[in-house]
């Protein structure tokens, strides 16, 4: 995907097929974005199913991604605009933005040395 001149991806899991060879670690998955496969940073997004999730990503200061099917708008529409209202009264207050802006927004900084 890099070599096509992708970014990055975004994924509803960040394991790979052959994930018993190289397993990923807690520190791949808390991390902003694994960056395990050559550098190549693949975002989790998650289901938007209680916003205990979300909010766990945004202590760690990962984007806010969700991903749903059609399936779970059979019901309507209320159940994405509470847990969308319920992330908007997160402190700070979330800056919403496009996938890709998101995505060329999120950075880890690493403190060197001393």
């Amino acid at each position: 995907m890099k070599t096509c001149g992708f970014l990055a991806a975004v994924n509803t899991t960040a394991w790979p097929e052959d994930w018993q060879e190289s397993p990923l670690t807690i520190r791949d998955l808390l991390d902003v974005a694994v960056t395990r496969y050559d550098s190549f940073p693949i975002f989790v997004d998650g289901n938007p199913r209680d916003v205990f999730d979300f909010a766990f990503d945004a202590l760690f200061q990962k984007p806010i991604l969700a991903v749903e099917h059609h399936g779970y708008f059979r019901q309507g529409y209320e159940p994405l605009a509470q847990l969308v209202h319920d992330i908007s009264a997160f402190s700070p207050k979330p800056n919403w933005m496009p996938l890709g802006k998101t995505v060329m927004s999120s950075c880890v900084l690493k403190q060197m040395g001393e």
